[in-house]
């Protein structure tokens, strides 16, 4: 593939809020707060519950529930976790699961 040149993302999302990018992820926040991720997974970072060593090429839907009309403010992506600001609380939804 010519990284010089833009390709279509694969199951995009509609209506994106918040998009945010950690090393080799994508996480994105749709404006009926929906969570979905792509990128390498072979350690778990996309939360999924399991890993994948040839990682996503297309957004996957991440599990979460929100409840008392709470909602998504900021998606913070490292290396290998990922932090959600659901209003006034932070979740670390997935970590670097070590072998």
């Amino acid at each position: 593939m010519d990284r010089h040149e833009f390709t279509s993302v694969v199951n995009q999302p509609a209506e994106i809020k918040i998009l945010e990018c950690g090393y080799r992820m994508t996480w994105v926040v749709t404006q009926s707060n929906q969570l979905f991720a792509t990128g390498y997974n072979a350690n778990g970072e996309l939360g999924l519950g399991q890993v994948a060593i040839q990682g996503y090429n297309s957004f996957q839907a991440i599990p979460f529930n929100l409840e008392n009309n709470e909602t998504i403010t900021r998606v913070v992506c490292g290396g290998y976790h990922t932090f959600v600001v659901v209003s006034k609380y932070i979740l670390n939804l997935q970590t670097h699961h070590h072998r």
